[in-house]
């Protein structure tokens, strides 16, 4: 079995009215001959000009396109684990621990990350909250993107494999 690591993260920035989502995913494939050591599979920091929107909805849309990505690879990989790490507690507990969805707005963007999660397969996927500091890389390109030139920054490495 493959283990692989995704971290997630969303940053909100900018006015009330004119605001700036950042979203970054950082997903690595753990060596099992060497469980310290993680191997880069595929890295994003992208960023969308949407108006008034927030940091859950930030959150939720890196989360959903990390577990986009990750079906790609266990599409390739039937046997593959995914562990996931993100900083926010209400997005990890809405999606893998039934916490109520009480938004109308990100209602939708809850059922479309279990919609995935349930395609990938419960048994497949651990999730756990981390403080934002153990989040550094994700964090790194949510922020970037939210606040600077260029959108989006990406690193692919799924062809390789």
């Amino acid at each position: 079995m493959s283990d692989y690591i995704l971290r997630f993260d969303g940053s909100c920035k900018g006015q009330p009215l004119n605001k700036r989502i950042g979203m970054g995913i950082h997903l690595t494939w753990v060596n099992p001959c060497e469980e310290d050591e993680e191997d880069l599979v595929y890295a994003k920091g992208w960023r969308k000009d949407t108006g008034k929107q927030t940091n859950n909805v930030a959150e939720y849309e890196s989360l959903i396109h990390g577990l986009e990505i990750f079906a790609l690879v266990q599409n390739r990989s039937e046997y593959a684990k995914l562990h996931i790490y993100g900083d926010s507690k209400l997005v990890i507990n809405q999606v893998f621990k039934n916490w109520k969805v009480n938004s109308p707005h990100l209602q939708l963007l809850n059922a479309l990350a279990k919609d995935i999660v349930h395609a990938i397969g419960k048994d497949n996927i651990t999730a756990q909250w981390i403080p934002r500091e153990e989040n550094e890389l994700a964090d790194k390109y949510a922020q970037n993107a939210a606040s600077y030139y260029p959108e989006t920054f990406e690193k692919n490495k799924l062809g390789e494999q």
